[in-house]
């Protein structure tokens, strides 16, 4: 999960509250671990996971995570802060690609990536858990409100998703079609249906090298390494946009191959 889940998960720190971790994926321990405490007397249980895991690019099981909640009555709380403006029908985020749009408990985002690609987030509810939050998160009591300019920024991208749906289309295509191309140049890559892409390359010292190169042939690319990602699973990370041309990604895609070459992994 994305650290901010992860600090969040150790700023808990109340004594009556118990907090368990799940393997990466492994529903079924999730599933032995809500039964073990099936019959203990907690007030509540919450499930937290991220929509889409941002090293990866890879979509949680929501729909059988969402059965597990229904099957042992917790809430769910779903980070979406890679989904929303991006996947599902309209943009709203990963309860709409599975189709469990307004069955989510909690949803929480950023304005920091499709959103106007500024600062601050949301958190999304029933009308009682955003109260709550109002009134208990010290998070939201004890800072500075939005820049009205960060603000007024993300209602025009939410307005751009109604009045453009072309948009999500376009970034889609523009994902695949650069996936597809550089998995033809021989790279490892990453096989999804989201914007993030990531090309392995293994070691640490070479990713930081290639990404070099690839910065002073004039393309930008994240290269991620141990502790972002696991010892021996370093990686550059794209992230496409529905703003880059055919053009622009070919241009890319050209610079890529160079630089693989040169570097000997292709």
């Amino acid at each position: 999960n994305h650290a901010s889940i992860i600090d969040a998960f150790k700023l808990c720190k109340k004594e009556s509250l118990v907090k368990r971790i799940y393997p990466h994926g492994d529903l079924g321990t999730l599933e032995q671990m809500l039964e073990e405490d099936k019959e203990k007397d907690y007030r509540f249980k919450i499930i937290v996971t991220d929509g889409v895991f941002s090293m990866e690019g890879y979509l949680a099981d929501l729909p059988k995570i969402k059965e597990l909640a229904e099957k042992y009555q917790t809430l769910l709380f779903v980070d979406d802060a890679h989904a929303v403006g991006v996947l599902g029908k309209t943009g709203a985020g990963t309860p709409e690609h599975f189709g469990l749009h307004g069955k989510i408990d909690v949803l929480s985002g950023t304005f920091g990536k499709a959103l106007g690609g500024a600062i601050g987030g949301y958190i999304a509810g029933s009308k009682e858990i955003v109260d709550l939050l109002r009134q208990k998160s010290r998070t939201y009591i004890f800072s500075n409100s939005l820049p009205s300019s960060v603000v007024m920024a993300s209602i025009r991208a939410l307005e751009l998703l109604k009045e453009k749906p072309e948009l999500l289309k376009q970034v889609r295509d523009n994902a695949n079609y650069f996936r597809a191309e550089v998995k033809k140049m021989g790279f490892d890559v990453l096989e999804g249906e989201h914007p993030i892409v990531p090309v392995m390359i293994g070691d640490a010292k070479l990713t930081q090298e290639i990404s070099k190169k690839l910065l002073e042939k004039g393309l930008y690319v994240v290269g991620l390494w141990s502790p972002v990602v696991p010892e021996g699973k370093a990686r550059l990370r794209f992230q496409i946009s529905a703003a880059h041309t055919l053009e622009q990604i070919d241009r890319a895609l050209e610079i890529l191959a160079s630089v693989g070459k040169e570097m000997k992994i292709i």
